[in-house]
């Protein structure tokens, strides 16, 4: 009796150690309601090292609903921002998802504002394009979340607005139904005699994606008061300043010359310039202001 007893407790015991490994993992592969991040292995950048994908997903949220895509500035932190938006997330239901391009995994600007597209003075393989990074995290956040139809927003910020409007011209795939390019200090100009990252002169790629690009849903959105140009990080050469001396005038004169450039070739322009009243160069108070476009 007491070895049949022993043999069943064994039985007992390991199907409940099986059931609890499965709910972890389901957990494990899922975003849960609320705060979380969860590490994204991908080799691309200079090591390794496996991304942090962080997220606010609001109680109601389900599967299929919108997912809002935040890209990071310079500092590259992504929960600040999250955290500032938590509450609109709620109001207007929607996953905000902001993968953080480290330093150490993509160092300096060429590997994250311009993509790893060119790295000492040679185009790189397409697999080590940052651009082709995203689409593979957007592809594991609909596959955790089961949602592989929900509609999508790019946000980019800053260094991220640099490097999200870039994407236009040489991500693989656009993987957003919208673009939201917020505040870039530089622009990649639609000009085939100034060199890239700044002009289309030695990527041949981006020349091809011209036509996807200007027809893809985008917002070049600028802040009314985004015009200082003597803080610490602020993109000055003389190239640059030929874009304009401040945000405001370059996200001008990008939206002005793409659309001219549009015209020129004859093609579908679905662009739109927003310039937010009273607003300098803030994140939140950008993205907050650009919902009442897209909720």
């Amino acid at each position: 009796m007491n070895k049949f007893f022993r043999f069943c407790t064994s039985i007992f015991v390991t199907i409940i150690i099986f059931v609890a490994s499965i709910n972890f993992s389901s957990a494990a592969e899922n975003l849960h309601t609320g705060t979380g991040v969860y590490k994204f292995a991908d080799s691309s950048g200079v090591n390794d090292d496996p991304i942090n994908v962080y997220y606010y997903r609001p109680k109601n949220w389900k599967k299929g609903d919108k997912i809002f895509t935040y890209f990071h500035g310079s500092g590259r932190h992504s929960q600040g921002f999250i955290r500032g938006m938590k509450a609109l997330a709620d109001k207007k239901n929607f996953l905000i998802v902001g993968p953080e391009f480290t330093q150490a995994k993509f160092p300096g600007d060429r590997s994250y504002n311009y993509g790893r597209v060119r790295i000492k003075n040679k185009i790189t393989p397409k697999t080590e394009w940052t651009y082709n990074t995203v689409n593979r995290i957007i592809d594991d956040v609909k596959s955790r979340t089961d949602s592989p139809n929900s509609n999508v927003v790019f946000f980019g910020h800053s260094a991220g607005s640099q490097f999200i409007h870039r994407y236009l011209f040489f991500a693989d795939k656009i993987k957003a139904d919208k673009i939201i390019a917020a505040n870039a200090g530089t622009y990649l100009m639609p000009d085939e005699n100034i060199r890239f990252p700044f002009g289309l002169k030695n990527v041949p790629t981006a020349k091809k994606n011209l036509k996807r690009a200007y027809s893809s849903d985008v917002i070049i959105l600028l802040g009314e008061n985004d015009v200082k140009n003597t803080a610490r990080g602020f993109p000055k050469s003389k190239i640059i300043d030929g874009q304009g001396l401040n945000r405001l005038e370059r996200g001008k004169n990008f939206f002005a010359k793409s659309k001219a450039k549009a015209e020129e070739m004859g093609v579908e322009f679905n662009w739109r310039l927003i310039t937010v009243p009273k607003v300098g160069h803030s994140s939140v108070r950008m993205a907050k202001n650009v919902l009442k476009y897209i909720y």
